[in-house]
């Protein structure tokens, strides 16, 4: 027994071994085959979806660090930027740490919110500014270099106690030493004893005021007669030089015997009276006046202050840093916003002297004083917008000062040498005619001033000047420093005038544009004033005169007066009048040259009986503007007489003229004419055309200079000379550590260390701490608190926090969007889980796999279990992603439905400004007010609408005059190319996608076009065609076309196949189910069919890939799909350029015509080659549909009839024998009038048969098999083509969109068609691919239309998943196009308007139907959307702020900035609690919910596969109801904000301009967002956190059901008791609730725009299997008249539409008057 049962036991345990051994094979043998499923699947031969998302497809440089290397660092980049850092910081308040951060004190980051602007907050540029930023802000708080000063004293000889060359012997300089007093000083002390002339030669001031008129004495000029009158000179000088030690080398720093250097300090002064900061800053100077002046390592002249360098004097207004001096405009002190922003006559009619004391909106001269030699030129008597402006000039007063000093000798000092020149004109050598002359002609260019110029500050003396703005700035009004300051800005106009700038010396006088250097004070913006001595001369209409005479001087542009009249008027030649004013001496003589015809002039007075000059009168008649001149007699003009320009003798008769100037200006007789020459001046506007942009932007005054930075920092490295690889700086200023640094710092940035933390906290405590200046501090700090707290963490929970001192607050911790769910794979927590699921998708398949079939063997599972867990495992993985990602999937998208209507109008009101901006512009300087448009722009437009592209520009604008190759490979540099480039990256800085800005879209589109189109008119021959076809198509502007004048040749067939050997005819017989623009002779009308085709002749031809016989058999029989495209692909990588002609032909022409052109693209004056058309088709569709759109119609259209065409009409479509084939059909361009159903009006067959096969096709040729092995092979581009100098050559040619359709799966993968047979009956057939039309060859065409469809007797179940997306693609086309008659009554509505926006929805959605989104494949189409720039809850906020407070400011700042500059306490509180809640509470909590729930899942997933508890499908059911009611919770939460901004600004967004009108505060609107914002939050907590948890046993599932069975008892209930009472009301009768079938005739005439999105009853008898699109189908009826005999019957054609719009502008604009009164 025992051996029995021993044997019993070894059996056991051999059988238990066996079945062991067969589980591990079966374990081992299963997990093979799994390694086998999991193990890398061979890749077909074209694959460039792989590159997808990486920068070699996008081809950005903004992501490309490539394109920098070691060798090309240049040590002078960090100094060329530190020196334009200095034009940021508010001078004696910042140093770059307080201005480069916004919680530093000072200015609160100023600068910094001016770099904003100009790096178009960027993502990438940000990353490189950041780190730039802090490198400069450590640098400029190293140790300050010590200052000294030598104090020169100048005798009336000009002799100077300091002979000879500088020595080191000067003492350490203070604040004061900076400013020059007026009146008697110490030899220390800087001082100019200026006195008046008079009274040092006091000969009779009669005769003295006669004589130097020079007029006749008999003419009794007595002092009653004349103002006070000042001729100012010294008695002893003593000007500061500031230099510092380099080696024991004392080197010059500053010099006050240089005009300049004095005149640069005090224009920094009115830079800072003209700040917002500046009662702080002003204070601070008079606290700072005896401390040590040191210069920092950037070359800023600072003051060591509170352990602050304060910047006093700017690097960039000082021409000492340089190996020879160099004088630089272009500074924040000189733009506009600090530089008086006028331009033509009004600059220096706001400037005349001799005003009598009477009151209008000019500066003016106060009573008391007429004209000043060697003071200021402007002297004010009332407070204007410009007291306290800068101001450049050239003026008589130096050359009559320089004549004066060249004059003396040992026996006449300056002032003897000054009277003689005055009293004794005639033998002094000096001539008024000749000064005004030199005036006239001297250069104003890029790099020269031909005559000394000032710099001088509005106000600085009068009744009502700067110095009492500035005492209100001073802690005490009364104390010595305001004396001292003031007397700078006094001192600064006589130094001037005795050292005037050098005419010779270099000068930064230019701004290098996206077009090319910009002068900043050119010829043409320069403009002529006078002075004489009396009281009241008719400065306004006289002093025009004496601007346009002075001009007419200029020998640099020559002008020729020529017209009907002038003969006989006695206009002088030009020359002529060159002569006779240079040979004017006296003022008296040089007034007699200019306004009389007098000959030879001899200075005698003039009389009221003198004939005006010739000049004179072709100026009153064809030049001032007044008008009326030309309704009289040439003999009456001929004979115009002084007194007739002053009174109504009625001898001339321009009354308007006469009685203005009599009445306004208080003219007494022709004296006021002569006294116009004592003094003339030369002013210099600003560039009138970055003033004129600036104002059709309605520009915030100030930021244009922040606004135009990246091209005023390109121009520093130009006019320093870094851009070359060296530079002019001085290298004995310039030493240590900052020319030690190396390239790659830039890339680190700057990190405080821990003794400098320490330092600085030991500062802060000692302030703090301090008995005697402690308690200022204390009190600052805690009046600050609050705003300082409100600011800083709004700052830091809108742009991100602050790390180690130095902040990246420049990018937004929101740039992805607040309007934004984040999907699963960007979910804050389990994020990076799910992109490793997605990434190793198999590999977690099989290791869940094994794991199952390891259970399944081990519990005796058998076979079918196993496929049951492989099945449901793979079903599972497959919908996960999807499943996850409802929430965000839905909410994103209806939330994008939501602001969808905003984004059409938006859309459409940038469009519409643009077309104003066009038109609103001089056309003399059309090319340069539209280049600085364009750079203002985007950057002070915070909302300019952006659109997406998955590809780089191909076509960027370039710089004429620059070398981009070389800033490219500079460090310093990357921060300006995305505004240089208008190119933005993606805000979470992946390679996905870049912005561009929608009108440069638009801009390149048009220019495509009309290099087609030059002319852009369209002539139609269809006089023999009568039928309803052509009638139509007459309305449309298509058909044969005679005499059309084309810039670029349209292509016929011949030459379209000749060119592209693929091309097929895809052109109508007939208007049937084509698009209109296809039938008829249109070979060569249509743009659309051939703009895409890079014409180069025979040069290079793209081959059919069926032609080649190794191909055509897979072709014929499966058409083009991936799987063929493939084999071409093989076949062009194989064979090589070597074999085939057309890869070699193609590198050729990149190389010698398509690479050289690309650099030379403007799109306001640059040619357009026709193969910008393949490049910008390569960015995405947008040309295609608008060459379609501008093919469609014709061009002169009215808008009336373009929205009659868009609307249409209704009629009955019949049989031969006269029965109603469709009732009441709809009958538009869009509708095939033989069925009434959709045509193919986008022309997709052209685009699917050549449009897109084409573009593949190059795309193969250039890139190969998407492994750079194709014609170009791994070269590339290099610098000819500088921003794309590292992209391959075969990028070039590469085009994502068309990538992503072609390689996508759902587009290549076997489908299913339904075809009719020959002999009748239908059959369905699977074919490969369902792209392109070749796949359908051998059974039937491809469908492209709805008409086409029914045409052959197909309906929609017959169609492939292609052709499905076309038809769903034109349905949703028609209401798009639709739906813009809305639109139609928009103020400055045009037709062009609504071809674009036609064009750009066409865009969209095309994106939207063939973008590719599974499970496992997202090809995401680009654009698909518009963006608004920074959508973030900031930009949320400042539109909600916009509107509600009616203040356009609110575009250009931060928001919290905005309600604490207005005091908004309570404001400021509840935004910060939104900012917290919106910013980080909401999307924590969202995405830990989501989080939460989808782990839960997984893991209760995986358990009951692996366990069998058969409930997965309830866990997902429970699962997906959570997922849905947290996107209901969401939705709601989004359209509180949808509700303000409606109640806050419905329909003003983009135009900043029209936000006129009485705001209110906006805390409410806060309010409402807080407790909508806790509402949310509380919904996320409960009912989708908890909840989960609560009832995780099931995911919810009966609790959800419970709710929902609730919800619908309660919404039957309401129902059943709401129809009980209608059928009640009614008689008991069913009711019957439906809209409007139709407008009326009276409503429609009335207002077309009025169309609801309604269903209609109208049609009962429509066939059940249409029921899906009866909404549809009755809205589009409803737009329309019932019938088309109530059409006739109306009359209401293109004609009424152009009226009812007309008077719908008339009412908009009654209504922004009724808004703005």
């Amino acid at each position: 027994m025992f051996n029995s049962k021993l044997k019993n036991l070894f059996s056991f345990r051999h059988n238990n071994l066996t079945s062991l051994k067969v589980k591990i094979a079966s374990i081992l043998l299963v997990g093979a085959n799994i390694m086998n499923l999991v193990s890398p699947i061979t890749v077909r031969a074209v694959d460039f979806s792989s590159q997808l998302n990486s920068n070699e497809a996008l081809g950005s440089p903004l992501l490309n660090e490539s394109t920098w290397e070691e060798s090309d660092w240049n040590q002078w980049e960090t100094v060329a930027f530190g020196v334009f850092l200095s034009n940021f910081p508010v001078p004696f308040l910042d140093d770059y740490n307080s201005s480069f951060q916004d919680n530093a004190g000072g200015s609160k980051g100023f600068g910094l919110n001016a770099l904003k602007y100009g790096s178009g907050n960027d993502s990438q540029a940000n990353k490189v500014l950041t780190n730039l930023l802090s490198l400069a802000i450590k640098d400029q708080a190293q140790p300050l270099s010590n200052i000294k000063v030598r104090y020169h004293k100048l005798d009336t000889h000009f002799v100077d106690s300091l002979e000879g060359e500088l020595t080191d012997d000067g003492v350490d300089a203070t604040l004061k030493d900076l400013f020059v007093t007026i009146g008697t000083g110490g030899d220390t002390e800087p001082h100019i004893d200026r006195v008046k002339l008079t009274s040092e030669y006091n000969g009779g001031f009669g005769d003295f005021v006669d004589s130097i008129v020079g007029g006749d004495t008999d003419r009794a000029i007595g002092t009653s007669d004349v103002q006070t009158f000042n001729v100012f000179t010294f008695k002893e000088m003593v000007l500061p030089e500031f230099y510092v030690t380099s080696s024991g080398k004392p080197i010059q720093v500053l010099d006050y015997r240089d005009g300049y250097d004095i005149q640069m300090f005090t224009s920094t002064l009115a830079r800072v009276a003209n700040s917002t900061h500046s009662s702080e800053a002003l204070g601070n100077v008079e606290k700072m006046m005896d401390a040590n002046i040191g210069f920092d390592v950037y070359g800023n002249i600072c003051v060591q202050y509170e352990g602050r360098n304060i910047v006093v004097l700017p690097a960039s207004a000082n021409q000492h840093l340089t190996k020879e001096k160099q004088y630089n405009l272009l500074t924040s002190t000189m733009m506009t916003g600090s530089y008086i922003s006028m331009t033509g006559d009004n600059l220096v009619t706001s400037f005349f002297t001799n005003k009598r004391n009477i009151s209008f909106n000019y500066l003016q001269l106060g009573k008391g004083v007429s004209s000043n030699l060697g003071g200021s030129l402007i002297y004010t008597s009332e407070d204007t917008s410009n007291l306290g402006k800068v101001v450049m000039y050239s003026d008589t007063d130096i050359l009559m000062y320089q004549a004066a000093k060249s004059a003396m000798n040992a026996d006449k000092d300056f002032s003897a040498s000054l009277y003689n020149v005055l009293y004794k004109q005639k033998t002094s050598g000096y001539s008024s005619g000749e000064a005004l002359y030199t005036l006239a002609n001297g250069d104003s260019i890029a790099n020269k001033i031909g005559v000394p110029f000032k710099i001088e500050v509005v106000g600085t003396e009068g009744d009502t000047s700067l110095v009492d703005k500035w005492l209100n700035g001073m802690s005490s009004a009364g104390s010595a420093s305001n004396k001292t300051v003031t007397d700078s800005v006094k001192a600064s106009n006589f130094v001037a005038n005795v050292f005037p700038t050098s005419p010779t010396t270099n000068v930064l006088n230019y701004m290098i544009t996206s077009s090319g250097p910009a002068v900043l004070f050119g010829e043409r913006d320069k403009q002529y004033m006078g002075s004489g001595l009396r009281s009241g001369n008719a400065i306004y209409s006289y002093g025009r005169y004496l601007n346009y005479a002075a001009k007419y001087l200029n020998t640099k542009e020559s002008k020729s007066i020529s017209g009907t009249s002038t003969s006989s008027w006695g206009v002088p030649s030009q020359s002529e009048f060159i002569s006779r004013v240079r040979g004017a001496v006296t003022p008296a003589e040089v007034a007699q040259a200019v306004f009389s015809d007098i000959s030879p002039v001899d200075g005698s007075a003039l009389t009221d009986d003198m004939q005006m000059s010739g000049l004179f009168k072709h100026w009153a008649v064809y030049e001032s503007g007044y008008q009326k001149g030309k309704n009289y007699s040439d003999s009456k003009i001929a004979n115009l007489r002084a007194s007739d320009t002053f009174s109504d003798t009625g001898i001339w008769g321009i009354n308007q003229m006469a009685n203005g100037v009599q009445n306004f200006y208080g003219i007494q007789g022709v004296e006021e004419i002569q006294d116009n020459f004592l003094r003339n001046a030369a002013v210099y506007g600003f560039n009138s055309s970055a003033i004129t942009a600036s104002n059709v932007l309605n520009v915030v005054e100030g930021t244009e200079f922040a606004s135009f930075t990246p091209y005023i920092y390109l121009t520093y490295l130009t006019f320093y000379g870094v851009v070359d690889g060296k530079s002019q700086f001085n290298p004995e200023i310039f030493k240590g550590d900052i020319l030690a640094r190396k390239g790659e710092d830039i890339a680190k940035g700057a990190v405080l260390s821990p003794e400098a933390k320490r330092e600085l906290m030991e500062n802060y405590m000692f302030n703090l701490l301090d008995p005697d200046t402690g308690g200022e501090y204390r009190q600052k700090l805690i009046s600050n608190f609050l705003t300082e707290f409100l600011y800083d963490n709004y700052k830091k929970i809108v742009y991100g926090n602050t790390e180690n001192y130095i902040a990246s607050s420049i990018s937004s911790s929101g740039d992805e969007g607040f309007l934004r769910v984040n999907t699963v794979s960007e979910n804050m927590f389990i994020g990076g889980l799910a992109k490793a699921y997605v990434k190793n998708f198999l590999v977690v398949f099989g290791i869940l796999l094994l794991a199952s079939f390891i259970m399944a063997i081990f519990s005796g599972q058998g076979i079918l279990r196993i496929i049951g867990i492989t099945v449901s495992f793979a079903v599972l993985m497959a919908m996960s992603p999807t499943l996850l990602d409802i929430t965000p999937a839905i909410c994103n998208k209806f939330v994008q439905d939501l602001f969808s209507s905003n984004m059409t109008y938006w859309a459409i009101a940038e469009s519409i400004d643009n077309d104003r901006i066009d038109v609103s512009t001089d056309s003399k300087n059309d090319k340069e007010i539209n280049t600085f448009i364009r750079m203002l722009n985007v950057s002070q437009y915070d909302k300019t609408i952006l659109i997406k592209n998955d590809i780089s520009k191909k076509v960027v604008e370039t710089i004429p005059g620059v070398d981009l190759a070389k800033i490219q490979r500079m460090r310093t540099t990357r921060w300006i190319f995305p505004m240089i480039m208008r190119q933005f990256s993606a805000n979470d800085g992946s390679a996905d996608y870049v912005s561009v800005p929608l009108i440069d879209q638009y801009r390149n589109i048009h220019n495509l076009y009309w290099l087609y189109r030059s002319n852009d008119k369209v002539k139609l021959d269809l006089d023999n065609n009568t039928t309803y076809s052509a009638k139509l198509a007459n309305d449309l502007g298509v058909g044969e076309i005679s005499g059309v004048s084309n810039s670029a040749e349209i292509l016929d067939l011949s030459n379209k196949q000749s060119i592209y050997g693929g091309y097929i005819n895809t052109k109508g017989d007939e208007l049937d189910h084509h698009s209109v623009n296809r039938y008829n002779s249109e070979d060569k009308d249509n743009v659309h069919t051939s703009f895409y085709l890079m014409n180069f002749g025979t040069r290079f031809t793209v081959p059919n890939p069926s032609d080649f016989s190794e191909l055509n058999g897979d072709i014929s029989e499966n058409g083009l799909n991936k799987d063929t495209w493939g084999k071409y692909a093989s076949y062009i990588v194989t064979n090589g350029s070597a074999s085939l002609g057309f890869m070699s032909n193609l590198a050729s022409i990149t190389n010698d015509d398509i690479l050289p052109n690309l650099g030379k693209y403007n799109s306001y004056n640059e040619p357009v080659y026709n193969y910008y058309g393949f490049l910008w088709m390569t960015e995405n569709p947008m040309p295609y549909f608008y060459m379609n759109v501008k093919d469609t119609f014709n061009s002169d259209m009215s808008l009336g009839k373009l929205i009659y065409e868009l609307q249409g009409y209704n009629a009955d479509i019949v049989n031969d024998d006269g029965s109603v084939k469709v009732s009441k059909a709809r009958h538009t361009f869009m509708r095939d009038d033989r069925n009434g159903a959709i045509r193919d009006f986008m022309d997709m067959e052209e685009f699917f048969t050549n449009v897109m096969p084409y573009m593949y096709n190059v795309q193969i040729i250039a890139g190969g098999d998407g492994n750079n092995n194709g014609a170009f092979g791994d070269s590339l581009i290099g610098d000819i083509y500088p921003y794309y100098a590292k992209n391959k050559k075969a990028w070039l040619f590469r085009s994502n969109w068309v990538t992503k359709i072609e390689e996508a799966e759902i587009f290549n993968k076997k489908d299913r068609i339904g075809y009719i047979k020959d002999g009748g009956g239908k059959e369905f057939v699977n074919i490969s691919g369902s792209l392109h039309p070749s796949s359908y060859s051998k059974y039937r065409p491809m469908i492209f239309s709805e008409s086409q469809m029914i045409e052959m007797g197909l309906d929609k179940g017959d169609l492939s998943y292609t052709e499905t997306q076309i038809l769903k693609f034109n349905k949703e086309m028609e209401k798009e196009w639709t739906l813009l008659i809305n639109y139609a009554n928009s103020n400055g509505m045009k037709a062009d308007t609504i071809y674009r926006q036609m064009a750009l929805s066409a865009t969209l959605k095309f994106s939207k139907f063939f973008s590719t989104n599974s499970a496992l494949e997202n090809k995401t189409i680009y654009p698909n959307t518009l963006d608004l720039r920074n959508m973030s809850f900031d930009a949320i906020m400042k539109l909600v702020y916009m509107g509600a407070t009616r203040n356009a400011s609110v575009v250009y700042k931060d928001t919290m900035q905005v309600v604490i500059e207005n005091g908004d306490i309570f404001g400021g509180i509840m935004l910060l609690l939104d900012a917290i809640m919106c910013s980080k509470v909401i999307p924590i909590v969202r995405d830990f919910g989501l989080a939460f729930v989808t782990l839960l899942l997984a893991f209760k997933l995986v358990l009951d596969i692996i366990l069998k508890q058969e409930s997965k499908n309830k866990y997902m059911l429970g699962a997906l109801l959570i997922y849905l009611k947290c996107a209901v919770f969401t939705l709601m939460f989004y359209c509180v904000f949808k509700f303000i901004m409606l109640a806050s600004a419905p329909n003003q967004v983009l135009s900043v301009s029209d936000l006129t009108g009485k705001g209110h505060n906006a805390w409410w609107y806060n309010l409402v967002i807080f407790f909508g914002s806790v509402g949310y939050t509380y919904l996320l907590a409960n009912n989708i956190i908890k909840f989960t948890w609560v009832n995780r046993r099931d995911m919810g599932l009966e609790a959800s059901l419970n709710s929902l069975g609730a919800i619908a008892t309660g919404i039957t209930g309401g129902f059943s008791g709401v129809s009980e009472a209608i059928g009640n009301y009614f008689g008991g009768t069913r009711a019957s609730i439906s809209s409007e079938s139709s407008l009326s005739e009276n409503r429609t005439k009335a207002n077309i725009t009025d169309i609801s999105w309604n269903s209609s009853n109208s049609n009962n008898n429509q066939n059940s299997n249409k029921e899906k699109e009866r909404k549809l189908d009755a809205f589009l009826d409803s737009v329309s008249s019932t019938n088309k005999a109530e059409t006739k019957t109306s009359g209401w054609g293109s004609k009424d539409i152009d009226k009812s719009i007309a008077r719908g502008e008339k009412k908009t604009d009654t209504k922004s008057k009724e808004d703005k009164s």
